[in-house]
């Protein structure tokens, strides 16, 4: 028995070594969890946010950096984006690089342009849709 509840807490103490060490090295994993953490009702507000940035864009497209953040609407900031694009179709929030940070979208469906999808990705992993809406 005891034997057992030394490889418990050798793990335990490994997983929160790892855990650590991946805030450290992924300081966006935070935002990411924060973020997947939320319900249906902030991401429609999240969606509504990226909507305003289509209509106020007048159909052209733009990039936005990092000193143009502060113009974000405050859900939008939530994220922590350090540049976003902007589309008819799209928006994109990138924070920490596409590779290595967090990158959150706002596009119409390419099969049905009605469908619209909020999706996150982080480094690691693929997109994940957190919300649909029709338009």
């Amino acid at each position: 028995m005891k034997v057992v509840k030394r490889i418990l807490k050798g793990c335990a103490i490994l997983f929160g070594c790892w855990l650590l060490l991946r805030l450290i090295f992924d300081p966006w994993l935070i935002t990411y969890v924060r973020f997947r953490l939320h319900g249906q009702q902030y991401y429609a507000n999240v969606a509504a946010a990226c909507d305003k940035l289509i209509a106020d864009a007048h159909g052209e497209d733009k990039k936005l950096r990092r000193a143009e953040m502060p113009s974000l609407p405050a859900i939008l900031q939530d994220v922590k984006p350090e540049g976003a694009d902007v589309r008819t179709n799209a928006v994109i929030l990138f924070n920490g690089g596409t590779w290595s940070g967090i990158v959150l979208y706002w596009v119409a469906n390419h099969e049905d342009p009605t469908l619209w999808h909020l999706a996150i990705r982080d480094g690691e992993n693929g997109a994940h849709d957190v919300f649909t809406k029709r338009k």
